[in-house]
Order: C-alpha cells, then structure tokens, then sequence
C-alpha cells in the first residue's frame, strides 16, 4: 500500500518530529477523528450491468450478486463484500500519523461500536467509534488510540476548530494536526519552541514509486510499513462485525476464541479469482 498523505505533505514529516522531540513527554494517549459525515446508501438493482461494464471483472474475487447499480462506483466503499466505510477509505490516512510517529505496531486489543443509518441499505457504520490497544515498545508506554467517525469525537474536540484531526496526549502536553497543520499546548502554559527539522521532505509520491522500481530504494510508505497500518483498519472492522472486543495474534493472523473472525480475515475467493499459496 502506498499512502499518499505520507508520502506529499511536509506537515506529517513535521508533526513526526516534534511528537518524537519529547516535548510533548510520554504519549500514551490518541485520538483520531473524521469529522465529516457520511450518508446513507440504498440499493438499486437492475437487471443487468450497462454495456460499457465487465461486471464478472468489477466483481473479482468478491461472491457473486447481481449487478446493483447502488453498490458501483463511489458506493462500493460502504458493502463488506467490496469495502470497509469511512474507516477504510480514511483511517489508512489519519491513522498513518500516530503509527509514523509513535512507531506502532500490531495492536493487541480492539473494540468496536457503530451505527448505521435508518434509511440506507450499506452495510458499513455511517458512525463508528474503535478503540485500539498497543503494547508498550522498548521504553515507550502503551498506546490507547480511538478512531471517531460519523460525527462522533471525542470530549472537547469542538475547541480545535478541526473538523478532522489528530490529538497526540502526551505527560508534558497535547499536539493537534489535520494534513497542513499542527498546534502544540503544552501543559506549562508555555509557547513551544520551535523543533529542528529533521525528517528530509519526500520527492513525491509517484516520484519515490518510480525511484524505487530503477534503483530499488525503499519508499516512504513501503509494503513494510503499511502491514501494521492497514491491519489496525481492518481490525476495527472486523470487531464491529463480530460484535464483541477482540484480542488480536498478529503472528499467526487470528483473533483469540474468537472463530467467527476468521472467514473476515482470510475470506474465500470466487472460483476462479484463487490465489497460489
């Protein structure tokens, strides 16, 4: 996965810097929230694909339906044969920030609610709220990071004036970002100094793909990286389908006692989509 946000906006690179310069202490604490809502989505079946469209294409490894013109285009995000909702399409970007700065890993606990509109047929959350639990790494503490979307935020969200953000809790202060900016507040009352730039700005996003494809350097937000990332999202799906918290191995990809998890997390592939393993 190739993050984009990650690989373009110097104000991630900055935010980094100043989370890891210590000045905020100890982060045990995050929160991560999408402002913006979304609505609901109705199915709208039809007959039969349009003429322009290779529907057993489209469809993939996905099971087969019939074609449904409310699952295509933009709305496919919001069925779990297809997509993961909001937290999906943007918690791999929001989500990138405290995983870069705090070096997160797999998380080892996660829990789940959602709701989901009355009036619409998708089956992802309009409103979801998962809270992720990560283990302490080297002499860093353990991080309680909890993702908001639908409207839902946490308590004095409104006082940031960011309809989307990033809130880094730390022992000696707070740090806010969205994409293009960042605050700090330290507990003191004091202004922050300024932290040194450290972190080298990247050469773009599609520029650091072709660089690695000539020379096999490394990208920023390389295949590596984004396992944790992409894991976390999926996880809090998955607990918000399972209807219960789940305690995660991410060694041997299970969620403990918990067997229902397991077709989400290895699903089954439409014959003649099947992969070699």
């Amino acid at each position: 996965m190739g993050n984009q946000i990650h690989s373009d906006l110097s104000n991630y690179r900055r935010v980094v810097e100043i989370v890891r310069s210590g000045v905020i202490g100890e982060v045990a604490r995050v929160h991560v929230w999408l402002g913006s809502g979304v609505k609901s989505f109705k199915s709208n079946p039809q007959v039969a694909a349009p003429d322009y469209v290779n529907y057993d294409l489209w469809l993939g490894p996905a099971p087969y339906r019939p074609f449904d013109e409310g699952h295509f285009h933009f709305n496919w995000r919001y069925w779990w044969d297809f997509g993961n909702g909001q937290l999906g399409d943007f918690g791999c970007h929001y989500m990138d920030l405290p995983f870069w700065a705090l070096e997160l890993g797999a998380p080892t606990t996660i829990t789940a609610k959602g709701e989901k509109g009355h009036d619409g047929d998708n089956e992802c959350p309009n409103q979801m709220q998962v809270d992720y639990h990560f283990p302490a790494r080297g002499g860093a503490p353990g991080v309680h990071l909890t993702w908001y979307h639908g409207g839902w935020m946490p308590e004095g969200a409104a006082d940031y004036a960011m309809n989307s953000a990033v809130l880094f809790e730390g022992s000696e202060g707070r740090v806010i970002a969205d994409y293009g900016t960042n605050k700090v507040f330290l507990n003191s009352g004091k202004t922050a100094e300024p932290v040194k730039p450290w972190i080298t700005d990247s050469i773009g996003h599609h520029k650091e793909w072709l660089r690695a494809i000539r020379t096999g350097e490394t990208t920023g937000s390389h295949f590596e990286y984004a396992t944790n990332l992409t894991e976390a999202v999926h996880l809090g799906n998955i607990a918000y389908r399972v209807g219960k918290p789940i305690t995660f191995d991410a060694v041997n990809l299970k969620c403990v006692d918990c067997p229902e998890a397991d077709p989400i997390i290895r699903r089954e592939y439409r014959q003649g989509w099947s992969l070699p393993t």
